[in-house]
């Protein structure tokens, strides 16, 4: 029995209206839970906590959820809704009502809060921004990159390893490694050199994961590198670390102090894992289209057709990709992995001949 089309019609636009609810249901619960967990860890009243962090959460998938496309760019952009949440709250609301604060009283008002700060970031711009770009990562768009989990890890973990080559003259100079601020000492160098490049490892395996989809080249990798270093500084040393270590959670303004020579380092880390990723996610793709240009022309001769013509470059996502490395930058109309090329049966010496 076949289906009329007004009800057709009311179906979709029931499951549109379905799918709008979603994301702000999303937003809500990873808010409220953020909340929850920053009630624990600040030692503030629990109702207060879970009502500021309903709010963010319903408003952040309101007004950002479009934004948040990938769990990268949730991340991102949860993090700056975060900081800004963290300026509005009440230090914005004062100066809104026009009153008058001494640069002093402004700045021991931002050493009193910044354990509210690192709380905002790690409880909740970090998990509602990531649970909504997951979200948003699994609406399937036309012609938006696929991901590739190989290719996110290998290109990510190798960046990771080769960013933290980078603070090799630290090591030497005076046994500094950035990276592991925030962990107990170890009993030997050695130990401390491996770690230090497993947590380079890591990071940069976790970064090619987040934002492979949001890399267009050079500059924006670099971007993303910056803004994920900001962050590790808070999410690593100040939190992660400590708890690793067995040491108790400080989140004072004093502690922040203590370790804010690591924030250079993962700065500059940033910088350099963002800079190399874009470098080898380019070379990873254009290999891999390489090799299923030469699997394609394989099967095609067994089948007795042969490529009219071949040219070095490969339609992705509406990208041209240059199989000898990186996008042409061209935009292009065809369908996803569609090869540029045209298929012409054995004998036929001309593109007139076929078909």
């Amino acid at each position: 029995m076949s289906v009329s089309q007004p009800s057709l019609t009311v179906q979709t636009v029931a499951a549109a209206k379905s799918r709008t609810w979603i994301e702000p249901l999303l937003g809500l619960a990873a808010g409220v839970l953020g909340g929850a967990i920053q009630s624990k860890i600040l030692s503030a009243p629990m109702s207060h906590s879970i009502l500021l962090g309903g709010i963010f959460g319903l408003a952040f998938s309101l007004l950002f959820a479009r934004r948040a496309t990938t769990p990268g760019a949730g991340l991102i952009w949860g993090l700056g809704g975060a900081l800004l949440l963290w300026f509005v709250m009440p230090t914005g609301i004062d100066l809104l009502l026009l009153r008058s604060a001494s640069s002093t009283a402004m700045l021991n008002d931002a050493q009193e809060r910044f354990p509210q700060l690192v709380a905002y970031l790690v409880c909740l711009g970090m998990p509602v921004g990531v649970v909504l770009g997951v979200r948003g990562s699994l609406r399937t768009k036309k012609g938006q990159l696929q991901f590739r989990w190989g290719r996110a890890v290998v290109a990510g973990g190798l960046a990771g390893t080769i960013g933290g080559l980078a603070f090799s003259g630290w090591e030497f100079a005076g046994g500094y490694l950035p990276l592991l601020e925030g962990l107990p000492d170890f009993q030997s160098q050695a130990r401390a050199v491996i770690m230090h490049f497993l947590v380079a490892l890591l990071i940069g395996a976790i970064f090619g994961i987040l934002f492979q989809r949001d890399v267009r080249g050079y500059g924006s990798s670099m971007g993303w590198g910056l803004g994920f270093g900001i962050f590790l500084w808070f999410f690593g040393p100040l939190t992660v670390f400590p708890i690793v270590g067995g040491q108790p959670l400080d989140w004072s303004a004093e502690q922040g102090t203590a370790v804010f020579g690591s924030l250079v380092g993962y700065i500059v880390y940033g910088f350099i894992l963002g800079t190399i990723y874009a470098f080898l996610d380019q070379r990873c793709l254009a290999a891999a289209c390489r090799i299923t240009l030469v699997i394609i022309s394989w099967t095609h001769r067994r089948n007795c057709v042969r490529p009219h013509r071949i040219i070095n470059r490969w339609v992705v996502g509406h990208q041209e990709v240059d199989l000898r490395g990186g996008n042409t930058g061209h935009q292009c109309s065809q369908r996803l992995g569609e090869p540029d090329w045209i298929f012409a049966p054995q004998g036929a010496d001309d593109i007139s001949d076929v078909g």
